[in-house]
């Protein structure tokens, strides 16, 4: 029974995984970081524009290029 459990998480994972994207962002953003395109990869500054607003929502990863 553990077996055919496992087999299925894999089999979920498998199938899942070519949803998840992957965004690389640099200099002006805005807007929002969604589930969707996580991770967002910073590979240079980044900053938000006056009068603009970036959201992130729950749950986004983010991570520094060459950290």
């Amino acid at each position: 029974m553990e077996k055919k459990l496992l087999a299925s998480c894999v089999l979920l994972f498998l199938i899942t995984l070519p949803a998840i994207g992957q965004t690389d962002v640099s200099g002006d953003v805005e807007g929002t970081w969604d589930l969707e395109d996580t991770p967002y990869i910073v590979i240079d500054n980044i900053t938000v524009p006056r009068n603009e607003e970036l959201e992130v929502q729950p749950g986004v990863e983010t991570l520094f290029d060459g950290e």
